[in-house]
């Protein structure tokens, strides 16, 4: 798994990025750009739409792709197709989960299951700008993201979750919004009010949002819809999401044996976190995650869809990250600093 620490101006902290990986950025390029015009799409005005978008909602991050073209010696729209493929055309697995104790102990885990000839590109990243809050993500190299912390201990996990129908063509990209989510929130409570203000755009998905103050909620991600959040309820001490929709009336896209490993993982989950086999302690979180990974306890060799590329586990109230770089069951979790 790739790593990095930026700091600087976001055209800076491009330019790092850019520079330390120019060969990987070229070869990401050429796997999914070059996927999207090989089945003879028309990409510019897709490319102008969310361009519009960025500009007026994240300048930041034009800036930081200018500073990632000129890093890397690739050219500025190829690198911009590339950082806003996910609004695109993208599907990935994943799942994640939060729990608590009486304490205050608080940790939100998430596996992540992708394509294995793309596990090598996932990167862990330090965001230190010089005039904003330090963030730390896992994405795509130089894809854009919310899954992570924020030095104010808010925190992202997410799954996709794909569904049937779309409801509309207005709204936001879930990647911008989600960004500013992490960019200028502090709090469950601001986060929500964002990302509820109005419609979302792109893949389906479920967000699961915590703090360090023991909040959480669910966010599902509808294409076309403002999202309804899934506060967790009273007498909950955990929340979780994987590759289905929560929301009762929307119904998750129709593929035949596609939900049987998002509810096996769900039900390890559920097992672990509701009847109290898994403390919410860095061990009990990371027996979660590696029942959770593919192949692992719940999904076996052969029943596997995508395996796990790497997970992470995050404690809120110290902000203490770890990254297991692969399938935890085969690899060591790693104490990544920050912030």
């Amino acid at each position: 798994m790739l790593h990095i620490e930026t700091k600087g101006s976001w055209y800076d902290m491009g330019r790092q990025l850019g520079s330390k990986f120019s060969d990987e950025l070229g070869r990401c390029i050429d796997r999914f750009v070059g996927l999207m015009k090989s089945r003879g799409r028309d990409l510019g005005p897709a490319i102008s739409r969310v361009r519009a978008d960025v500009q007026s909602r994240c300048p930041e991050l034009l800036e930081e792709t200018a500073g990632m073209a000129e890093g890397s010696g690739i050219e500025e729209i190829e690198v911009f197709s590339l950082r806003f493929y996910g609004n695109l055309a993208m599907e990935i697995g994943c799942a994640s989960f939060y729990v608590q104790d009486e304490s205050g102990e608080a940790w939100l885990g998430r596996t992540v299951d992708i394509e294995p000839e793309d596990h090598w590109q996932m990167i862990c990243q330090v965001h230190r700008p010089a005039d904003g809050c330090a963030m730390l993500t896992t994405s795509y190299l130089g894809m854009p993201g919310p899954t992570g912390v924020n030095e104010h201990g808010l925190a992202f996990g997410s799954a996709s979750a794909q569904t049937r129908d779309t409801y509309g063509d207005t709204g936001v990209f879930s990647s911008l919004v989600g960004f500013r989510a992490m960019r200028d929130c502090s709090s469950v409570k601001e986060a929500v009010r964002l990302l509820t203000a109005e419609p979302i755009l792109g893949k389906g998905a479920v967000m699961l949002v915590a703090d360090a103050s023991g909040a959480s909620c669910l966010l599902p991600v509808v294409p076309g819809r403002k999202v309804e959040p899934i506060p967790r309820k009273p007498d909950m001490r955990w929340q979780a999401c994987t590759n289905f929709q929560p929301s009762r009336d929307v119904p998750d896209r129709e593929i035949p044996g596609g939900l049987y490993n998002p509810y096996a993982r769900y039900g390890w989950m559920a097992h672990q976190l509701g009847d109290d086999q898994a403390p919410a302690t860095r061990a009990g979180a990371e027996k979660v995650v590696r029942g959770l990974a593919q192949p692992g306890t719940v999904v076996p060799k052969g029943a596997v869809t995508l395996p796990t590329g790497y997970s992470t586990l995050i404690e809120l109230r110290s902000l203490s990250f770890y990254l297991a770089p692969g399938n935890p069951n085969q690899v060591q979790f790693e104490k990544v600093e920050f912030p």
